[in-house]
This record gives structure tokens, C-alpha cells and sequence, in this order.
């Protein structure tokens, strides 16, 4: 199955990549920061680098051959 993960840096997202591609899924994430982009899965993962939420319209794009979408992306703020 194809799946296109949001949120694929950050915590959850990571490990359910890791578990998707173990299952022989492809995987495709998104990543806000690429720098982000964990070592263990930059050749597993199909990275797609999103980094201005005004270029959410690439999104659809990218998800031309895609079976499932999870959305993980989240703004995180710490308040003081």
C-alpha cells in the first residue's frame, strides 16, 4: 500500500514510518524541516520537503499515487 505520512519527524510519526516500512509498505513523508529527517529512515522514506504551509496545494500533488493519507503535522507552542 502507498502511504503518505504528515508529521513524519516528529515523534509518532517517526515510529509509525518505521513500522510502515518494516510491514513493506511504501512511505512517503512530509517534512516541515528537513534537517529533521531522521537517518535511520532518509533512504527507506520518500521525504517530501513542505516547509511553507502556503504550498499545501503541492500536497495534492504529491499525493497522486497515494492509497492512505495519516495526518500526524502539528504546530507545537510552548507557552511560558
Amino acid at each position: 500500500m502507498n502511504i503518505l505520512v504528515t508529521g513524519a519527524t516528529g515523534f509518532v510519526g517517526f515510529h509509525l514510518c518505521k513500522a510502515l516500512v518494516r510491514q513493506g509498505h511504501y512511505v512517503r513523508g512530509v517534512a516541515r524541516e528537513p534537517a529533521l529527517i531522521p537517518e535511520s529512515l532518509a533512504s527507506a522514506v520518500d521525504w517530501v520537503e513542505l516547509t511553507d504551509l502556503d504550498r499545501l496545494e503541492q500536497l495534492v500533488l504529491v499525493c497522486q499515487d497515494i492509497d492512505v493519507v495519516i495526518h500526524l503535522a502539528a504546530f507545537v507552542h510552548q507557552m511560558r
